[in-house]
């Protein structure tokens, strides 16, 4: 695990222990915030997924899952531009079993439909309408 996995471990563990239940990870064009509902985490991702914030995602939700983390859903509603970078990070997650991509917005689409070979991804914007997710994860 290198410096700044381990880092983000001990930040998450210490966001599992505060009130608020939550971990947020910013920078100048994305952000990451994790809030828990019950056994289940959802990551809200907003911004850029580029070759500078890829790793960030990669990283939140290895560590989510080195935690224990077994049901988390990440929300990809609020990304608002995404590369070849951006969508292998994206297919890495997927290939995860305990993690589900949800919302994906309308760059992510454009770009999973026409370039991805992941069908967990492929497939994951027609298979979780909003309604769907809000009623499952409230």
């Amino acid at each position: 695990m290198n410096a700044g996995s381990q880092d983000l471990l001990s930040r998450q563990r210490a966001a599992r222990n505060a009130e608020d239940e939550r971990f947020i990870i910013e920078g100048p064009a994305f952000q990451t915030a994790v809030r828990y509902n019950g056994p289940v985490a959802v990551m809200a991702v907003s911004g850029e997924l580029d070759p500078s914030t890829a790793p960030l995602i990669v990283a939140s939700v290895e560590v989510l899952v080195r935690l224990g983390q077994r049901h988390l859903v990440v929300d990809l509603d609020e990304v608002t531009f995404i590369d070849g970078e951006g969508l292998t990070a994206l297919e890495s997650i997927a290939d995860l079993q305990s993690v589900t991509l949800v919302r994906l917005s309308a760059p992510v689409r454009q770009l999973a439909s026409s370039s991805s070979r992941n069908p967990n991804l492929r497939d994951a914007y027609t298979s979780v309408t909003r309604e769907t997710f809000v009623q499952t994860v409230p």
